[in-house]
């Protein structure tokens, strides 16, 4: 499903008018992709931002998407549920992409950032580029964020006008049971076995 992140459009007319303003989009797209082993596993994967003091889907809140610009940090949340009624351990990969307004990529490092450091204690990046999460997640149970902003880079030169940014959101899901680590031997949630060899299909 695709989900478009927006600020307020007030700031688009203002700024983009300046001759050197740039401006680009934002989007984010998200799949939750549960992994069924013995018994069963359903998780939820919450993508959300806000508007004013409401947290909500991205769909929600901002349906037609908007612009952003340099120096904007935008609200965004990355977390997932347990919907199921089993244990199980849950891992998050973001994987970010540019594309001028021809449709051509453009670089992605430097530009913005992820405030990952806000909430690297309960999380754990895999040689997979995904970032497992530190404990088993019980049915009902929320994770901690992974982020809840973005922030552009102040100095976006102008090749990134009317530039379209996508943060993809994979998340999956692998049962607890029987599939523990033991971390009086050293191990770590990077332990946990059981997850899809490739990442899950993408829906537009």
């Amino acid at each position: 499903m695709k989900k478009k992140l927006a600020i307020f459009a007030s700031l688009v007319l203002i700024f983009s008018v300046a001759a050197a303003g740039t401006y680009a989009y934002l989007t984010a797209q998200g799949m939750a992709h549960n992994v069924i082993t013995a018994g069963n596993v359903n998780i939820t994967l919450h993508d959300e931002g806000k508007q004013g003091v409401t947290w909500d889907d991205f769909n929600k809140l901002y349906p037609t998407g908007a612009s952003v610009m340099p120096g904007v940090t935008v609200d965004k949340r990355v977390y997932v549920e347990n919907t199921g009624k089993n244990p199980c351990y849950v891992r998050v990969k973001l994987t970010p992409s540019a594309v001028d307004a021809g449709g051509s990529p453009l670089a992605t490092d430097g530009q913005f950032q992820l405030d990952l450091a806000s909430y690297a204690q309960y999380w754990t990046m895999d040689s997979e580029g995904f970032y497992r999460y530190n404990t088993l997640l019980q049915p009902g149970e929320k994770t901690e964020m992974l982020i809840s902003s973005v922030t552009f880079d102040t100095k976006m030169g102008n090749t990134y006008m009317n530039s379209r940014f996508d943060i993809l959101v994979d998340a999956q899901a692998v049962q607890g049971q029987n599939n523990t680590f033991d971390t009086a031997v050293g191990e770590t949630v990077l332990d946990v076995k059981g997850w899809p060899a490739a990442p899950p299909p993408r829906l537009f």
